[in-house]
């Protein structure tokens, strides 16, 4: 199994917290804010399947048609989760968010326990 780490940035507002919380991510066993495993994976099936629009045009239904192609399944499993996909995706660390600063822009702020988290999981893979 080959593992890779990626470095994402968003482009758009995210909010990956339980609604019902006043907080904008969740915090893992040690208080840091990551998101699920299973967002990434959602989004990332969502823009496989878009990107599959074109090939299944003439279908009536082309989501549904793109969800049940063997590329999708394979690489994300089946719909109804009873074949599972070659892609397992970790739970992602948040190594910034932007903050309005006093110039009127945003800027992206971390701290040192975020960095050292990341530091470390770096340090233990080796």
């Amino acid at each position: 199994m080959t593992k890779q780490r990626f470095l994402l940035q968003t482009v758009s507002a995210l909010h990956a917290a339980d609604p019902n919380k006043n907080q904008r991510f969740r915090r893992d066993a040690q208080g840091q804010p990551v998101l699920r495993a299973a967002s990434l994976k959602g989004a990332l099936r969502k823009q496989f399947r878009d990107a599959m629009q074109a090939r299944f045009a003439d279908q009536t239904d082309w989501k549904a048609a793109a969800n049940q192609s063997s590329e999708l399944q394979a690489l994300f499993g089946s719909s109804d989760r009873s074949q599972a996909g070659q892609l397992d995706c970790s739970p992602i660390e948040i190594l910034a968010l932007p903050v309005r600063s006093l110039q009127g822009t945003y800027v992206y702020l971390s701290s040192v326990s975020i960095l050292q988290a990341i530091a470390n999981d770096l340090a233990s893979e080796d």
